[in-house]
């Protein structure tokens, strides 16, 4: 429920201090490509989830692979032909911006195991009720909160690239931890794994947005 009203009030803050777009042309909605987006991502999805719970040898599971792949071969041809595509693939051979983007991949592919797997481990492996399993998770959390900070004042001084490695090790290391621990492993241990995770996301979450944005041009902004 807490997520209702910090909602609420992010919308009320957007609408009253962040901008318009600065693009000098308004975009038509491209509608194609948001349906094959969505027929990609759902069939990539769910035929992963469905492959893992029974057999990735099923007639079923393959197709669906299948249609994700061709949804994404036609949805790059779709859009290359568009004057103001949803997603324009050209926009990938940007070193910066693609690199970014993969950074992105990772490091939120990172955080979605960690907040599922973590609460399984404490609350089934270790016998944690929620609140104590939630209560175990808030260093990670009060981390991703406060490092941001300091990963703008070293991309200010020493460019991008330091936070953005600075924080990737750290994930690296949190997870190579979190992979070693077990029912009986020690509260140090554990809050150390989690801590390590919450400020290697921290350090490359912002950073990753910064970077996608000026890897293009400002009116393309909203798009990177």
């Amino acid at each position: 429920w807490v997520n209702i009203p910090v909602g609420l009030i992010a919308i009320v803050l957007v609408s009253r201090f962040i901008p318009e777009s600065r693009a000098e042309v308004q975009r038509r909605l491209d509608l194609v490509a948001q349906l094959l987006v969505i027929l990609m991502l759902g069939s990539l999805i769910y035929a992963i989830i469905e492959g893992a719970a029974s057999d990735w040898r099923e007639p079923g599971i393959r197709a669906l692979f299948g249609l994700a792949a061709v949804a994404l071969l036609v949805l790059v041809r779709w859009e290359l032909r568009r004057t103001d595509p949803l997603i324009d693939p050209r926009s990938f051979r940007n070193v910066p911006f693609t690199g970014a983007v993969l950074t992105g991949i990772c490091s939120f592919g990172c955080l979605g195991g960690f907040l599922f797997l973590s609460t399984i481990y404490l609350q089934e492996a270790r016998g944690l009720s929620a609140v104590h399993a939630g209560l175990h998770m808030l260093p990670a959390a009060a981390a991703m909160a406060i490092c941001p900070l300091p990963a703008a004042w070293l991309a200010a001084r020493r460019g991008l690239w330091l936070p953005i490695s600075l924080g990737g090790l750290a994930l690296m290391l949190s997870m190579i931890a979190m992979s070693r621990l077990t029912e009986t492993s020690g509260e140090f241990s554990l809050i150390a794994a989690f801590t390590m995770f919450g400020i290697g996301l921290g350090m490359v979450d912002g950073q990753i947005s910064h970077a996608a944005v000026s890897a293009m041009p400002s009116s393309q902004a909203g798009l990177a």
